[in-house]
């Protein structure tokens, strides 16, 4: 995976105009996730190991050196390959322990400031917190239903 996921300079001059540079960087993003969803497929048909999961998320959201950030988009990676696989990984005491060493530190991520305030975007710390969320309900995801409600349901609701 890149270490940043700002365009480039060669990206910049193969597209000038700043729509198509968003469209481009949009595709390598959803690559990205894709191949994320791979490597949990992967594990999933037990074609990788525990060990080499554990090392994946360490290299995207692992401690680095002078206590450097992650950058979002391997937090949103992370996200995104442990939705796949917490079921599975948690049913293991090898893969619970990881899955808790992974949800602390995605916590210690979720919380961390700088200068006063959030050091990662709305969106990665909702991302951080469904997936925190997902494995506290035994990986059952909220279902939404679309049904309108009737005025007595409404007034229910609000007069509580």
């Amino acid at each position: 995976l890149p270490t940043t996921f700002e365009p480039s300079d060669d990206d910049k001059a193969k597209f000038p105009n700043p729509e198509d540079l968003h469209i481009e960087m949009k595709k390598r993003k959803g690559k990205m996730l894709a191949n994320m969803k791979f490597i949990g497929n992967l594990f999933l048909r037990q074609l990788l190991a525990v060990k080499v999961i554990g090392q994946v998320v360490h290299d995207l959201v692992g401690i680095k050196e002078g206590n450097a950030l992650p950058e979002e988009h391997m937090i949103e990676c992370v996200c995104e390959l442990l939705q796949a696989i917490g079921f599975t990984l948690d049913e293991t005491t090898q893969g619970e322990s990881l899955m808790n060493s992974f949800a602390s530190r995605l916590k210690d991520i979720s919380s961390i400031k700088v200068g006063g305030k959030a050091a990662f975007g709305k969106r990665i710390q909702f991302s951080i917190e469904y997936l925190l969320e997902l494995r506290k309900n035994k990986w059952q995801k909220k279902l939404f239903k679309e049904q309108a409600k009737t005025k007595a349901a409404v007034r229910d609701e609000f007069g509580r």
